[in-house]
């Protein structure tokens, strides 16, 4: 399973390519800056960070996109370092809708809200 690039949350991406085998969008992540603007990389990026953080929710794409455009600290610059810090904030980034919680445990069909977005999107 990849991203499907026409189902990313922003459209405005440079779509410039990059030369066959580039480590920037192929491979394992790495210590390689990353270009928050171009479409390739984020692709690759996003693809990756999924697969090792072992999503299993379509959905976690667009939460990941949404967090890496709004939330990323400009001084988290390397692909590798960009897992990292997702890894370590990721719920951080969420709340939870009142009354999904039973004696302590949490509910199937949760439902989560983007706290950065101005529009707060049910997702």
């Amino acid at each position: 399973m990849g991203l499907d690039i026409s189902k990313m949350a922003y459209n405005d991406y440079d779509w410039e390519p990059y030369p066959e085998g580039d480590r920037r969008v192929t491979g394992p992540l790495c210590s390689v800056r990353i270009n928050r603007h171009n479409g390739y990389e984020m692709v690759h990026l996003l693809n990756q960070i999924y697969e090792k953080l072992g999503f299993t929710n379509p959905h976690a794409y667009w939460q990941l996109e949404k967090i890496i455009r709004l939330s990323l600290p400009s001084s988290v610059n390397t692909q590798i370092d960009v897992l990292f810090w997702i890894r370590n904030n990721w719920e951080n980034h969420f709340v939870y809708r009142k009354g999904r919680f039973v004696n302590g445990k949490q509910q199937r069909g949760r439902v989560r809200y983007f706290i950065h977005d101005k529009r707060i999107k049910e997702i």
